[in-house]
């Protein structure tokens, strides 16, 4: 019984993430046909520093899946779906039970900023052709602005609620 409301905790925490990230990629972000400044990415980011990679992908996932039913911009499943996803795979692979640092941080917020930045690009030309490097400089801005915005926001989140939430968790084991 113990474990089962040990699992419950933890997939009561991944939804509300998700939920979070919802929010925040439908509701609360500037979008255009090709671009998108939001701050979905941080609890997928979250998800997998707390749960792992696994639970980072399947955040992403469900996020993306849930996006394309809302009636925005959003399409069928593409390279933009596995970005989501590496959202919350790379820190999950990097931060996931392992010694946080800020540098860590750092290195695993920009890794991932530049593979999602590629994988996205890549679909974008795919649909637009060419007409995807005229919005190429701004995204590249987008890029260089929330870069510090997303290091500083989770090493915060880290430092005042996820420490706390992790020690519970693994003395709940």
């Amino acid at each position: 019984m113990h474990n089962r409301t040990f699992n419950l905790h933890i997939l009561i925490r991944i939804a509300v993430l998700v939920a979070i990230a919802i929010v925040l990629k439908v509701g609360l972000s500037f979008t255009v046909a090709t671009y998108r400044f939001t701050f979905y990415d941080i609890p997928l980011m979250i998800i997998g520093m707390m749960f792992g990679p696994l639970a980072g992908a399947i955040g992403g996932f469900t996020t993306d899946w849930i996006n394309i039913l809302m009636p925005n911009l959003a399409t069928g499943f593409n390279l933009f779906t596995v970005s989501s996803m590496l959202w919350g795979i790379i820190p999950g692979l990097f931060l996931f039970k392992r010694n946080y640092s800020a540098l860590k941080l750092i290195l695993v917020v920009t890794i991932t900023s530049l593979l999602t930045f590629g994988l996205n690009s890549l679909q974008l030309y795919v649909w637009m052709q060419a007409g995807m490097f005229a919005m190429l400089p701004v995204r590249l801005v987008t890029l260089l602005i929330k870069l510090p915005i997303q290091v500083v926001l989770i090493d915060i989140l880290y430092h005042r609620v996820l420490i706390h939430d992790l020690k519970l968790l693994r003395n709940n084991l």
